[in-house]
């Protein structure tokens, strides 16, 4: 311990959250310490999230802090980026995005602080002052959320005129869209914690194809908002459980769609290689995910669009 409080250094490593866990639970286990279960439970929870998205997203070695405050204690983790952690509006039950949901319900304050060439992302608890959320007040924030992007979707792009009709998705269940989203991106952070120095055997595999994975979903969701995602953006704050959604051609479509097809079977059995469940697509999304695919490729070469073959939940 010093004047601040417990430092750990930690590297960008995949077992950094790991290791901050129980650093934690070495430093303030004990009478001596005076941090009640529930504080240190709590703690591990945010000290994981804070890490992890650290790790992630900045990728430079990291400082973890812990130090109590009158009865309760502040976390915080210094990395080399300057960028301000941020995220978008998931589903109640996204298997990734919620960390600083997390951090919020958990902490009774939290912030981000600038630092000579980064950024101190921290956190305070309290006994008492944060705890399981309310499943009403959860809806009741994710409403909100949802409304808020739904306001700025004015900054909507297409590609303009095209001579060629545009590929259409009819009946689009958003629900299960949400999810397929979701899971991409919790696939995506699954690769990169594998592809870190430490993550698995063949790190630089892993790493590569989570390059390729980013890559792809950049081109899906990166930049602008396409007129397809704002129409999804739309349905879903509205509760819609369907949507007719348009796409816009572009040169190398097919190749661009039959290669995230394979990537998608590659990532699949990785997952089963490596005995990771979360790399397993869902069966409902495994269903549009392919349907969503054989749908570009069938309009590509002139047949007509097919509706979503499954009634909406």
């Amino acid at each position: 311990m010093t004047g601040r409080g417990w430092v750990l250094e930690l590297p960008a490593q995949a077992d950094s959250p790991a290791r901050a866990r129980r650093f934690l639970r070495e430093v303030l286990s004990g009478p001596a310490a005076g941090v009640g279960e529930d504080l240190l439970d709590d703690a591990a929870v945010c000290v994981t999230e804070l890490v992890s998205n650290a790790l992630l997203h900045a990728r430079t070695p990291m400082t973890l802090t812990a130090r109590r405050t009158g009865g309760g204690l502040r976390l915080a983790v210094a990395d080399g980026s300057p960028r301000r952690p941020h995220w978008v509006p998931r589903s109640l039950t996204a298997g990734t995005g919620r960390g600083l949901a997390l951090i919020s319900a958990l902490s009774a304050d939290h912030g981000v602080e600038p630092r000579p060439g980064g950024k101190e992302v921290w956190c305070e608890l309290r006994p008492g002052a944060g705890g399981p959320a309310d499943p009403a007040d959860l809806v009741e924030e994710l409403a909100q959320e949802w409304a808020a992007v739904v306001a700025d979707l004015g900054d909507v792009v297409g590609a303009g005129p095209s001579p060629e009709p545009p590929l259409l998705l009819l009946r689009y269940p958003v629900e299960v869209g949400i999810r397929m989203r979701e899971h991409r991106e919790t696939v995506l952070r699954e690769l990169q914690l594998l592809g870190l120095p430490g993550g698995s055997r063949g790190a630089d595999a892993v790493g590569a194809t989570a390059l390729e994975v980013r890559q792809l979903l950049d081109a899906v969701y990166g930049g602008p908002l396409s007129r397809a995602e704002a129409d999804k953006l739309r349905a879903a704050a509205e509760g819609r459980a369907e949507v007719d959604l348009e796409y816009d051609r572009f040169p190398d479509q097919r190749s661009f769609v039959e290669r995230w097809r394979q990537l998608v079977a590659d990532v699949e059995q990785l997952g089963r290689d490596r005995g990771v469940a979360v790399l397993a697509t869902p069966g409902d999304v495994s269903a549009l995910e392919r349907w969503v695919c054989e749908e570009f490729l069938r309009q590509l070469d002139g047949e007509r669009p097919r509706p979503w073959p499954h009634a909406p939940a």
